[in-house]
């Protein structure tokens, strides 16, 4: 038994590791059909933009005669979009069996096509080898062609790196043209405006000749000024790579701080956005008022100077009467809390025609009231006789602490007398 869970273990991991060598890619088939099979064969590579997506795995023919070419596409490139095109390309014009199958996706936007279609030959186009082109050339042409290659090779003699790089580079940007072409033949009204506006830029180039010179050559003179600073410029290019991300990180923060700052201060500016205008529109007219109100300020700086010059010895002098000045009001709380009490009587007494401010009128009539307010101030014999005995109750002296109100009769609200502290007055002072 342990045998054959050994065994079954094996056959397992054997299936895994058959899964992950070849990836576990899942391949999708399409049919590509050519009235010419132009030289492929079994294995043939297919891609995209140069790019391997899959490969050619059986060659027959369709009952009408057409090639069609069975190619399994990885899942990676998959799906492919109707309007999806195919050709027969050449990796090189040395050799026979070195064709490969190009493809063109459709629009991304267009349906999918389905696992097993086909591409009529609507949508795909053969190769066209090089020496059924020479053949169609006449002696004189084939000279000239010659002539012409001849001078390619001068021309090339020494930069072929770069041009094998170019070439490298070149591929993608073909298949890119490809698509747009293909995206122009798609849209004829886009395209016949596009000529049109192509024609319009070309007339109006036309009539302008002699600026379009001009341009030309500023162009001219710009682009050898830049080539005599190519020192320069070979610098500045060496440190963009190293500039370039900071400045990016850099803006980036800076991004991020105005929207911290900037924005809510900008939201919070709205509301007053038309307050403010209406002051800037009234600056101009306050400002012309003000120009004779800073000319007489100006005037008076003079003076001022010459005043605040002399504040400095004025300082040394007020300051310690002022410090003592504020100790004696400090210690003086009591007795100004005191007065404040007796405010209204003071003021009743010094505005008021004396006697006034103490008579009343009742339904008997008018009677006066009066008091000694001076313990040296002793009845005389005139009043004494008038106002009789204070033995007897006509009057009485000696009331020199009377509450705040208490010269008068005691309201019937009781707003007097007001005894806010009763160490200042005599309640028995106060009239009854």
């Amino acid at each position: 038994m342990s045998r054959i869970v050994a065994f079954a273990a094996l056959v397992l991991a054997a299936g895994m590791l058959v899964v992950v060598l070849t990836g576990g890619t899942k391949h999708h088939t399409l049919h590509i059909q050519f009235t010419d099979a132009g030289q492929l064969v079994t294995g043939d590579r297919v891609t995209v933009a140069t790019r391997p997506i899959g490969k050619i795995t059986k060659l027959s023919l369709t009952p009408d005669g057409l090639a069609d070419a069975t190619v399994e596409i990885d899942d990676a490139a998959w799906p492919l979009h109707v309007g999806t095109t195919a050709g027969i390309r050449l990796a090189s014009q040395v050799g026979i069996a070195n064709r490969y199958i190009a493809v063109t996706p459709g629009d991304v936007r267009a349906p999918a096509l389905d696992d097993g279609a086909a591409l009529s030959t609507s949508y795909t186009h053969g190769v066209v080898d090089i020496d059924e082109t020479l053949d169609d050339f006449k002696p004189k042409v084939r000279r000239d062609l010659r002539r012409v290659l001849q001078g390619s090779e001068a021309a090339i003699d020494g930069v072929v790196p770069e041009a094998q790089a170019s070439i490298e580079y070149a591929a993608p940007a073909l298949a890119q043209s490809d698509v747009t072409f293909g995206e122009l033949a798609a849209n004829p009204p886009a395209l016949r405006e596009l000529l049109s506006a192509g024609g319009q830029v070309s007339d109006a180039l036309a009539r302008n000749d002699r600026a379009l010179s001009d341009a030309i050559d500023h162009t001219a003179t710009l682009l050898h000024a830049v080539a005599q600073e190519r020192t320069a410029l070979g610098g500045v290019l060496t440190r963009a790579p190293v500039v370039l991300p900071e400045a990016t990180r850099t803006l980036h923060r800076v991004r991020g701080s105005l929207d911290r700052t900037v924005r809510p201060a900008l939201r919070r500016l709205i509301p007053v956005a038309a307050p403010l205008a209406d002051v800037l529109a009234r600056l101009p007219r306050t400002a012309d008022l003000g120009v004779p109100l800073i000319a007489q300020l100006r005037a008076l700086l003079p003076a001022t100077t010459r005043g605040l010059k002399l504040m400095p010895p004025l300082a040394k002098v007020a300051l310690p009467g002022m410090r003592e000045a504020a100790k004696s009001i400090g210690a003086s709380q009591d007795q100004f809390t005191g007065l404040r009490q007796y405010a209204p009587d003071a003021i009743q007494a010094s505005a008021l025609i004396f006697g006034e401010a103490t008579g009343y009128y009742d339904a008997n009539g008018h009677y006066i009231r009066f008091h000694l307010v001076s313990p040296n101030d002793h009845p005389q014999d005139v009043v004494h006789g008038a106002l009789g005995d204070p033995t007897a109750g006509g009057y009485s002296t000696g009331h020199q602490s009377p509450c705040a109100g208490g010269a008068s009769q005691p309201a019937p609200d009781k707003s007097n007398p007001r005894i806010e502290d009763p160490g200042l007055c005599n309640p028995k002072d106060n009239v009854k």
